[in-house]
């Protein structure tokens, strides 16, 4: 301040000096204020995706709603899935979105519990009049199965790979690996039930891709996750808040809504024989 402003706000009296302090903190607060960065997985229908430019999908509608509710701006993006981890673990993101909860990754990531965004399967899909009869791992032994290059299935099914008991093509692109199946250059691919259908119904190949069940995968949470890059404070705060506004959606079915928009529902031919 110079001389006279402080001699003018020194002759108010104590309550107007305190409005005037209070507006002017309240005022900063919200000027400075920033968006948190959320990032989510790219390509990955109907979890988070872009189309025509908009960015879309169950998990970026959840956590844009939790936010909102919990009194806070978010801008969501959308990156491959190394570079999502790396950019949270760096903080150059403030979270995630979808993350399975590993020991590993609670070192960098706090998650949003105990409500998860959605629930995920890893689900086998092979072509008509395959050999496959089961989703059983004895079932792919000396076969080609695709995954993404980036995902780690289960201890049992990743172990099985390294053993040799069936041959992992390891692939950077659901669509093209969906077309090696339907071409039957790949025996089976493994990736997430719904992403899978979606991408099915998308290529016009309902009907000459089947799944197999039961999932290769228990049912797992895919969670939201907040950067320890952020400052304790903040963070423990915002988490709270999250999951304040987790928990009320989940009660008054905001969460349910959500998720039956974005669920695909198709009918596809399954072979639910269980191997043993």
């Amino acid at each position: 301040m110079k001389m006279n402003d402080s001699i003018w706000f020194s002759s108010l009296n104590n309550g107007l000096r305190y409005c005037l302090l209070s507006f002017v903190l309240i005022f900063s607060s919200t000027v400075f204020a920033r968006p948190y960065v959320i990032a989510g997985l790219a390509d990955y229908p109907p979890y988070s995706y872009q189309e025509n430019l908009v960015i879309r999908g169950m998990d970026v509608e959840i956590a844009t709603t939790a936010f909102n509710r919990a009194g806070h701006e978010v801008d969501i993006v959308l990156m491959p899935w190394k570079r999502l981890l790396s950019s949270a673990r760096s903080g150059a993101v403030d979270g995630t979105l979808g993350a399975f909860i590993t020991e590993e990754r609670r070192t960098y990531l706090d998650f949003i519990e105990p409500e998860p965004l959605r629930w995920i399967q890893m689900s086998l899909f092979t072509y008509n009049k395959s050999a496959i009869t089961n989703s059983h791992l004895s079932s792919l032994k000396q076969r080609k199965i695709g995954v993404n290059r980036a995902f780690s299935i289960n201890a049992d099914f990743d172990q099985a790979a390294k053993r040799g008991d069936f041959q992992r093509y390891a692939g950077n692109d659901i669509h093209q690996m969906l077309k090696m199946l339907a071409m039957q250059r790949l025996d089976g691919v493994v990736h997430s039930k719904q992403p899978t259908l979606f991408y099915l119904r998308e290529m016009g190949l309902i009907g000459q891709i089947h799944l197999v069940e039961p999932a290769i995968t228990k049912r797992r949470g895919g969670f939201m996750s907040l950067s320890k890059a952020l400052v304790v404070d903040e963070r423990t705060s915002l988490k709270r808040a999250l999951q304040k506004a987790m928990l009320e959606m989940k009660a008054d079915g905001t969460l349910q809504a959500i998720r039956r928009k974005h669920s695909v529902i198709v009918k596809t031919p399954a072979i639910t024989e269980v191997g043993g």
